[in-house]
C-alpha cells in the first residue's frame, strides 16, 4: 500500500470505525482486503500485548498535549468536548484513557468489528493512465459484495481590527553555533510541548542531471531505518515518547521538522542525528519506496493541477534551475534505474552540518537543547553550502500550451510571468499586498468578480512563488468547465488589466493590511508555526528578529 489509516471519529451519536488502504500500482483490492481482515480477526482473537497498549497510550497522552498547543487549540479541544456532550471529558479524557485495559479493547472489538455490520468500497479505475503505462488493477468487481451475508443493495439519493501591531518574539529567542549548527530558540509560554524545523542543502537542485529523482527518493529513506534501527523500532520509539520526526526534500533542501515533550529532548534528537547521519538504505525497504512513489507519479498523470504547474516550470526556468521541473515520464524512468548505492553516493556527498540551521519553539531549556545538538551532531562536519551559481530565469515570452487529458471535466488555466523578485527585495512587500487583493483569498478581485458576480468558476487565486532562495514569479491559476472557458478567460483578463493598469485603492490597502497581520499573528500561536515560520525567515536570509518586524 501507499499507505494505510485507520479512523474513529469521537461523536455525540454513534458513528463509523473507518479503515481504509491506499494501492501500489503492484498490489490488487483482494489482497489488501485480505490483509485488512487478517488483521481485524488477529485484534478479535488474540487483543493486543501490554507494549503495544502501552505505546498507544503514550501516542495518545502526546497527542493531547500537543492538541493543547495554543489557545485556538484549547479552545478547540474544549468545544469538541462539548459537541460530544461533556465538556469535563477535556479535563478528564487523559485519566479515562490511562485505566483502559487490553481485555477492554478486545471485547470491544469482539462486539463491534462484525462482518454482517460491514461496508467495503473500493476505487477501481476504468481505463489506463495518459502515459499507457499497464497496471493489474485497472479492471475489477464493481458489485455489492455478497448479498447472501449483507443482504440486498438499498440505493440512496445521493478579522477584527485593534490587533496589537507588534509582537515580541525576539526576547525569547537565543542562537548560537553548534557543532557547526546555526541554533535558533524561541522561548513560548508553553508548557511541556518543543516544535522544531531544521534543513541543510540537499535538495533536488542537486540531484545529478541524470536523475532527478535522486534527492527526494534519499529523504524519502531517512524514516525507513538506520545502521542500527529498523524503521519498526523507530516508529516504536517515537510512539512510546510521544514524539514524530518527518523529512522531505523541497528545490533547495533536506528538511526535517517534529516536536516532543521537553524532558525528551535528548533522546530525540539522538534519533534525529542517527537517521541523519547513518540511514540503513535497506535494498529491499527500497523497493517498496519506489512502489509508493510510482503509485504517486502515475496519480499524478491525471492531476490538472500537477501537470499544468509542472509545465509552467518548464517554460520559465531552464534546465538545472531549482525551480524547474522534470516531464513526468523522465521521474517515471529515472525512478526505475535509481539505485541503492546511487542513495549511498548522494548522502556522501550532501549530507551533513555544513549548512545546518535547527530552530526549536516552545517549552525552552537552552542548555538543555544546545548539550543535546552537540551530542548528536558532534564530529559530523560533512555537507556542502548552498550553491550561489544557478541558471538565470527564462525571459518572458508570450506563450501557450494545452495538455490534453481524457474524462476531467474541468479546465485547470495556469498563467504564469516571471518576476525576479526574491522575498528580501524592498518591493517584495509592496508586490505581495497588491497580488493579495488581486487574487489572494476569497474575497479578492478575481474571486468577487469571475466567481461570485459572473459565476464562471469554482476557484480562482494568484500568488508569488519559489521564491525562497531564487528570484521567482507570479502564478494565476483557476479552473473552469470546458463550456465557460473562453468566458472564463476573458473574465479573468479583464481584472487582471484593471488591475494592473489602475493600481488599487487605499480602502483595499487597508483591509488587506488588516486581513494579512491579522492572519500572521493568529497563526503564531502554536509552537510548530512558530518554528516553521522563524526557519523561513532564515531560510530566505532575514534575520531571526524580523519574526516581531513583518
Amino acid at each position: 500500500a501507499n499507505a494505510t489509516f485507520t479512523f474513529a471519529p469521537e461523536l455525540h451519536d454513534p458513528g463509523l470505525f473507518i479503515f481504509g488502504a491506499y494501492l501500489t500500482p503492484a498490489a490488487t483490492h483482494e489482497e489488501v482486503e485480505t490483509i485488512l481482515k487478517k488483521e481485524i480477526e488477529a485484534l478479535i482473537s488474540g487483543g493486543v500485548t501490554e507494549a503495544e497498549l502501552k505505546r498507544a497510550k503514550s501516542v495518545v497522552r502526546a497527542n493531547i498535549v500537543y492538541g493543547r498547543d495554543g489557545p485556538y487549540a484549547i479552545a478547540d479541544q474544549i468545544n469538541e468536548a462539548i459537541a460530544m456532550g461533556d465538556w469535563t471529558s477535556y479535563v478528564n479524557r487523559p485519566k479515562q484513557i490511562e485505566a483502559v485495559t487490553a481485555e477492554q479493547i478486545q471485547a470491544v472489538a469482539k462486539r463491534y468489528f462484525l462482518e454482517k455490520t460491514s461496508t467495503t468500497g473500493w476505487f477501481v479505475p476504468e481505463i489506463k493512465n495518459n502515459l499507457a503505462m499497464a497496471t493489474n488493477q485497472l479492471a475489477g468487481p464493481n458489485y455489492f459484495r455478497d448479498p447472501e451475508l449483507f443482504g440486498p443493495q438499498h440505493n440512496q439519493p445521493e478579522t477584527d481590527e485593534g490587533l496589537p501591531a507588534v509582537v515580541d518574539f525576539s526576547s525569547g529567542v537565543r542562537r548560537e553555533t553548534v557543532a557547526g549548527i546555526e541554533l535558533v530558540t524561541i522561548d513560548m509560554p508553553i508548557e511541556g510541548v518543543v516544535s522544531f524545523v531544521g534543513s541543510f542543502a540537499a535538495g533536488e537542485a542537486l540531484s545529478p542531471e541524470e536523475h532527478p529523482m535522486l534527492a527526494g527518493l534519499t529523504a524519502a529513506m531517512l524514516d525507513k531505518g538506520t545502521s542500527s534501527k529498523d524503521r519498526f523500532a523507530i516508529a516504536e520509539f517515537l510512539d512510546t515518547l510521544g514524539a514524530d520526526i518527518s523529512f522531505s526534500a523541497d528545490s533547495h533542501s533536506l528538511d526535517f521538522s517534529g516536536r516532543f515533550l521537553r524532558p525528551d529532548a535528548g533522546a530525540v534528537l539522538e534519533l534525529l542525528a542517527e537517521q541523519l547521519r547513518s540511514p540503513a538504505f535497506d535494498p529491499e525497504v527500497f523497493e517498496t519506496v519506489r512502489s509508493r512513489q510510482e503509485a504517486n507519479l502515475l496519480l499524478a498523470v491525471d492531476d490538472p493541477n500537477y501537470r499544468a504547474s509542472s509545465m509552467v516550470s518548464r517554460m520559465l526556468y531552464p534546465a538545472g534551475h531549482p525551480n524547474h521541473e522534470e516531464e513526468l515520464s523522465t521521474l517515471i524512468a529515472d525512478l526505475k534505474q535509481t539505485s541503492v548505492e546511487d542513495l549511498r553516493a548522494f548522502h556522501e556527498e550532501f549530507y551533513g552540518t555544513k549548512s545546518m540551521r535547527l530552530v526549536f519553539a516552545g517549552d525552552i531549556d537552552f542548555e538543555q537543547i544546545k548539550a543535546a545538538v552537540a551530542n548528536a551532531f558532534e564530529g559530523w562536519d560533512k555537507g556542502v553550502p548552498y550553491p550561489e551559481d544557478r541558471p538565470e530565469q527564462l525571459d518572458n515570452a508570450r506563450a501557450e500550451e494545452r495538455i490534453f487529458i481524457a474524462d476531467k471535466t474541468s479546465v485547470t488555466v495556469n498563467y504564469a510571468y516571471n518576476t525576479g523578485l526574491q522575498r528580501i527585495q524592498d518591493e517584495y512587500l509592496p508586490f505581495m499586498v497588491g497580488n493579495y487583493i488581486l487574487g489572494g483569498s476569497f474575497n479578492s478581485r478575481l474571486m468577487t468578480e469571475v466567481r461570485q458576480n459572473r459565476g464562471l468558476t469554482y476557484a480562482i487565486y494568484s500568488r508569488h512563488l519559489n521564491d525562497t532562495m531564487t528570484p521567482g514569479n507570479w502564478a494565476l491559476i483557476a479552473s473552469f468547465s470546458p463550456a465557460t472557458l473562453n468566458q472564463g478567460l476573458e473574465a479573468t483578463q479583464e481584472v487582471v488589466e484593471d488591475w494592473y493598469e489602475n493600481g488599487v485603492t487605499e480602502e483595499e490597502v487597508e483591509a488587506a493590511l488588516v486581513t494579512l497581520s491579522g492572519s500572521y499573528l493568529v497563526g503564531l500561536s502554536t509552537t510548530n508555526r512558530v518554528a516553521g515560520q522563524m526557519h523561513s525567515f532564515l531560510q530566505r536570509g532575514l534575520s531571526a528578529e524580523y519574526i516581531d518586524q513583518y
